[in-house]
């Protein structure tokens, strides 16, 4: 149990953000659902119960990991506490059926009082065919949106070989169908398959169910106006005008961007900036501004952090319980919930699973 638990935020455990409660952080199909949920956000009541649980705490910049640095500490602390109230694991089972039974539920032949859905999802697993839990929302009519891995790099259109490992704080936008859905800045790295890094991880989230065209828009300058960017390129022109374009402009920006943003402005990088016309400085600086990348697809599972989609949150109350069947809660990934980077989703999954934890042992 817990393998995913063990891999998440590279072994580090980032289980929790102080930002959780606040707008923007978390998207869903149903918004105003999710607003309603959110509400109750509270990190200071997880927090409260780690530590009671005997785990240490360190918070950073709103980021709260194991002083240990080690997932595995968090699955001690839970572990223990399982064994503790003597609860029964059961592994290496595979259950694709629910059905309802007086008063209860059947599952395998045995019957209980109340069930909670808490099954994850595909996304960190070598497997195409894993188990994501459909089966079971098969058994019990559930309604769900389209599932897809998020938390991932995009697979972009076009050649990004000789940019692959760069890395530069830039802004990246999110546009679908020529229409803005989400922004971020961060730490922006370019993979030999198109975009990777924060920003693209947590727009990739946010990439609307029913699109027919996405695409990126890169800001490699965000702190920069792009009128600012010509005045900075004309500046250089005039003091190197007997300079080779990729010598006079090593230090504008990453050699490597440089080389592939001129191709792109259509300047040979061997031009002396004397012959480099003006309105080839303009079409470098509006790249630099405004570079889009049209989006192919997102990664595979395997290559994602979470899997975005799932049961809708119109099908539960505040307190997790299914609205159609009474005590069957449904928790974390399996919800049509997705945060961001950042210890967003580990957050929801505990924060849930605490909430019906508590309902049930009343």
């Amino acid at each position: 149990i817990a393998s995913k638990l063990l891999i998440t935020g590279n072994g580090k455990c980032n289980i929790c953000n102080s930002r959780v409660s606040e707008k923007g952080h978390y998207s869903s199909f149903e918004t105003d659902r999710l607003d309603t949920l959110s509400k109750n956000f509270d990190p200071e009541k997880l927090i409260a119960f780690f530590k009671g649980l005997g785990l240490s705490l360190k918070e950073r910049d709103g980021y709260y990991y194991p002083v240990s640095n080690q997932a595995r500490s968090v699955y001690a602390v839970l572990s223990n506490a399982l064994k503790k109230a003597s609860v029964k694991v059961i592994t290496d089972k595979y259950i694709d059926k629910i059905s309802k039974s007086d008063g209860g539920y059947t599952i395998d032949g045995k019957n209980y009082d109340a069930v909670v859905l808490a099954v994850g999802g595909r996304a960190g697993i070598y497997k195409e065919n894993a188990f994501s839990g459909r089966e079971l929302i098969k058994s019990l009519d559930l309604k769900s949106s389209r599932t897809f891995p998020a938390l991932t790099g995009a697979v972009c259109v076009g050649d990004y070989k000789t940019l692959k490992g760069v890395r530069v704080d830039a802004g990246v936008s999110l546009y679908a169908d020529d229409k803005l859905i989400a922004k971020d800045t961060g730490e922006l790295q370019f993979a030999d398959y198109g975009l990777s890094g924060i920003p693209v991880f947590n727009l990739s989230s946010h990439v609307p169910y029913d699109y027919k065209e996405a695409y990126f828009e890169v800001d490699l300058f965000p702190e920069n106006t792009e009128e600012e960017l010509k005045n900075m390129l004309s500046d250089i022109k005039a003091m190197y005008p007997k300079y080779r374009a990729i010598n006079a402009l090593a230090g504008f920006t990453n050699i490597n961007i440089l080389k592939y943003a001129l191709s792109k402005a259509g300047i040979h990088e061997d031009k002396l900036m004397e012959n480099v016309a003006d309105k080839d400085l303009d079409s470098l600086a509006l790249w630099c501004k405004k570079s889009k990348h049209p989006m192919e697809r997102l990664r595979e599972y395997k290559n994602a952090q979470i899997m975005a989609g799932g049961i809708l949150l119109s099908e539960i109350d505040d307190n997790y319980m299914c609205i159609h069947h009474k005590n069957l809660y449904i928790t974390g990934e399996a919800l049509d919930l997705n945060g961001e980077c950042g210890g967003y989703n580990l957050y929801f999954a505990f924060e849930s699973g605490y909430e019906v934890g508590q309902k049930l042992a009343k």
